[in-house]
């Protein structure tokens, strides 16, 4: 598209300073003074994946980047004003997080939204379900059964979390500012959920564009290494290839002290090297390193390294890495698909069920710890992984998937033709709104 015809702009929420601030900045090219404008409403980390859409299709170019900031998640607030100030003539289209307020902006300014979905498919059909019904079964014995209408998940598997007044809020959140979209943009692709794909087009009667995933089209990492990351890579470089269980739990799960010590003795007792992400908050809001005990370094002290931080994509993507061990947040589960690597699930919440779920049972990617967090079954599953005759169906069929991926992303795959198929509906709209306009 010509560029004096559009303006990309990025409005990033930044929870920790209280100000608003306007930062146009030249991106390759200059920022136009007239046009449409696209606004992507972004929060949090999750600004990377706004980098991510923009660097992966030119017509996302040139864009400017705004910030806004609150000291608190409160009611929704956005200063209307700036909107106006952005283009001359109408703000096209808004693209934005489910929990962002660009759906509020956007819907009261009647502005066409597209909505970009960070989680999968699986788990907006399980946010449907649990639209319709009463998924908090009142007895034990109920959560084995199968959902109805959807028999991949179990009760157990659903999207819940800790109280239904916390599920109701996230429902209401993602899945209602997902079906009143215009369009939606997802993460994720159409060789993993082609049938959950066209089931929500059926019914949400709005086009969507899996054009994922958005780690590979943006693969430009920092050299600004840590010399704790450059340490581990180094351990890495060193270790047989597919020898190596990863662990990682995400940023914001923590574990009990007990479920710390269960994990770590399972890890020591597999025999395998492992490269543990252990945060200084992970047990409770405690340093977990200084709970695990001296007998536990001492047993593995050869084949282990334990950090703060590591660069996920970077160790997933190295050759060393035969597992990993995750609570299956969507990010950390298509990274691990796109590297080729078996999963061993450990899901805390959300839709973590679901994803854990279709890797171990509709993808078979994986293994599932169920219940309870116990060393013996940690063990056990890792061993699997690695030497029995299941574990080795489960490497293959990861490395097949793994394919799978790269072919969707050449020219001609799926995730390419629908990155391109999203660049002509934009344009389209743009032309129509001009048209309505003239």
């Amino acid at each position: 598209m010509n560029e004096k015809e559009l303006l990309i702009s990025i409005i990033r929420q930044n929870v920790k300073d209280s100000t608003f601030r306007c930062r146009p900045q030249n991106h390759r090219r200059p920022i136009p003074h007239h046009g449409r404008t696209i606004i992507i409403f972004s929060e949090g980390h999750n600004h990377l994946i706004s980098a991510t859409l923009l660097s992966s299709c030119p017509l996302l170019l040139p864009y400017r980047y705004l910030s806004y900031s609150r000291e608190h998640h409160v009611a929704p607030y956005f200063p209307h004003s700036i909107l106006y100030q952005l283009a001359s003539d109408d703000v096209l289209i808004s693209v934005g997080f489910c929990f962002s307020e660009g759906i509020y902006v956007a819907d009261d300014l009647q502005i066409f939204r597209i909505v970009l979905r960070t989680s999968s498919a699986a788990n907006y059909i399980g946010l449907s379900i649990l639209d319709e019904n009463d998924c908090h079964p009142s007895q034990e014995r109920q959560m084995e059964e199968p959902v109805a209408g959807f028999p991949f998940l179990r009760i157990k598997d659903m999207p819940l979390f800790s109280t239904q007044n916390h599920t109701r809020k996230v429902l209401t959140c993602i899945y209602n500012g997902t079906k009143t979209a215009s369009a939606i943009i997802w993460n994720s692709l159409w060789c993993l959920e082609h049938a959950l794909f066209k089931k929500i087009e059926d019914e949400t009667l709005v086009p969507v564009f899996p054009i994922g995933p958005l780690q590979k089209h943006y693969s430009n990492f920092s050299t600004n290494v840590l010399s704790e990351e450059q340490s581990c890579i180094a351990w890495l470089d060193k270790q047989a290839p597919s020898s190596v269980v990863y662990v990682s739990t995400g940023s914001v799960i923590t574990m009990s002290k007990d479920e710390l010590l269960e994990m770590a003795w399972g890890l020591a007792n597999s025999d395998q090297p492992f490269l543990w992400v252990v945060r200084a908050c992970l047990v409770n809001g405690s340093d977990g390193v200084e709970q695990l005990p001296r007998e536990f370094h001492e047993a593995t002290r050869s084949r282990c390294r334990i950090a703060s931080w590591l660069p996920q994509q970077k160790v997933l993507a190295h050759k060393s890495i035969g597992c990993f061990l995750t609570h299956n947040g969507w990010n950390s589960t298509i990274e691990s698909i796109a590297e080729g690597i078996p999963m061993l699930c450990w899901p805390r919440v959300g839709d973590q069920r679901v994803n854990a779920r279709f890797v171990s049972h509709v993808w078979r990617v994986g293994l599932q710890l169920e219940d309870r967090l116990l060393r013996d079954e940690i063990d056990r599953a890792i061993r699997t992984l690695f030497m029995d005759e299941e574990g080795i169906k489960i490497q293959k069929q990861a490395k097949e998937l793994k394919k799978n991926v790269e072919i969707s992303l050449r020219q001609g795959g799926a995730s390419s033709d629908f990155l391109a198929r999203l660049v002509k509906y934009i344009r389209l709209q743009e032309t129509m709104i001009r048209l309505s306009n003239a």
